[in-house]
């Protein structure tokens, strides 16, 4: 049982959600001073549609969990440290029916690359896994509206559903796990994740689609929080000024408004942020040989295609081609062109 209040449990289960149907189901088991029992789903193999301007839209298979995770895993982390029991449905079927291309070996895999990926990050954030089950199964936002309608009307009892916000990718718009520029991987190491975070997206006073803001929102001070004190630290000692400490989002934003918070000091305090999230993580990694064995099995190094060897002739007409062998000149094959007869 948490040790916290029921409106304190309420409140951390709401946090930063997208959208809320059915709270009052929740509601009433918090303050009855029951666990909510809460499921969350993803598919562990999925394809991705990317249009290529000769071919048109094509599906590519999307890569492995990237920082855009650490939205809904922290919501896992604040919903259990609001005492509720958490089932992690990891899409096995949906994601092989989705995919068609990939082995079931494989989609295999994937699960238990996705089972350790989600475990660290869950104890990165400084939360238990205890109360954490992992089976197979999915769900999907579309099932989610309908079942609102159908349940009651076979006999079942309505659920509650809560739904993360989706926060923009590094180059803005949507954070895509097929994308490198778009998105950092959870096994990134430090040196990659500053580069990219110091060519992320982050135009002056424009607080609006920032991703950088948007992972201080949802990520950084709820993880904060969960460590044991919300706030969010912006050093200033280049400037020989004191550091901008937030305790709020609306804070931040205001202050980067009005340029009082620049891209040049939240892209360094955003890198540490993420650096104390991800560095645990890795460590947890290396630290297993078993995970490190299935991220090749789950993951391989695609295949080197083969060179091919192209074949040369002429473009004049009215020749032909002597039989001799063609001379090399400087590593490049000469053909000797004669005329017809």
């Amino acid at each position: 049982m948490s040790s916290k209040t029921a409106d304190e449990r309420i409140t951390l289960i709401k946090e930063n959600l997208a959208e809320f149907l059915n709270p009052e189901i929740i509601e009433t088991i918090i303050n009855e001073g029951r666990n909510p029992r809460i499921y969350w789903g993803t598919a562990t193999v999925c394809l991705a549609s990317t249009r290529r301007q000769s071919k048109g839209m094509e599906k590519k298979d999307t890569g492995r969990p990237h920082a855009g995770y650490l939205v809904p895993g922290v919501k896992i982390a604040q919903l259990l440290a609001a005492g509720c029991d958490m089932v992690i449905l990891l899409a096995d079927i949906h994601g092989f029916l989705d995919n068609l291309k990939a082995p079931i070996e494989l989609v295999e895999h994937r699960v238990k690359y996705y089972r350790f990926a989600i475990t660290a990050l869950l104890q990165a954030c400084g939360v238990s896994t205890d109360k954490v089950e992992f089976v197979l199964g999915l769900d999907q936002r579309k099932l989610f509206t309908a079942a609102k309608e159908w349940l009651p009307k076979l006999g079942y009892r309505q659920r509650a559903h809560l739904m993360n916000d989706m926060i923009p990718g590094l180059q803005g718009g949507k954070m895509s796990s097929s994308d490198e520029n778009s998105k950092i991987d959870l096994l990134d190491p430090p040196d990659v994740v500053t580069k990219k975070i110091k060519k992320a997206e982050a135009a002056p006073r424009v607080a609006e689609g920032n991703g950088l803001l948007a992972y201080v929102e949802h990520v950084f001070l709820p993880v904060a929080e969960l460590k044991g004190k919300r706030e969010f630290i912006v050093l200033r000692e280049r400037d020989g000024l004191e550091p901008l400490v937030y305790t709020t989002i609306a804070q931040m934003r205001s202050d980067y408004e009005n340029d009082v918070l620049t891209p040049q000091l939240l892209k360094p305090a955003v890198t540490k942020a993420l650096h104390d999230i991800l560095i645990p993580i890795q460590d947890a990694y290396n630290a297993s040989k078993e995970w490190q064995e299935i991220t090749l099995l789950a993951y391989p190094p695609p295949e080197k295609k083969a060179k091919k060897v192209k074949k040369i002739g002429t473009r004049y007409a009215g020749t032909t081609q002597d039989s001799a062998a063609p001379d090399a000149v400087d590593g490049v094959a000469k053909l000797n062109i004669g005329s017809e007869n």
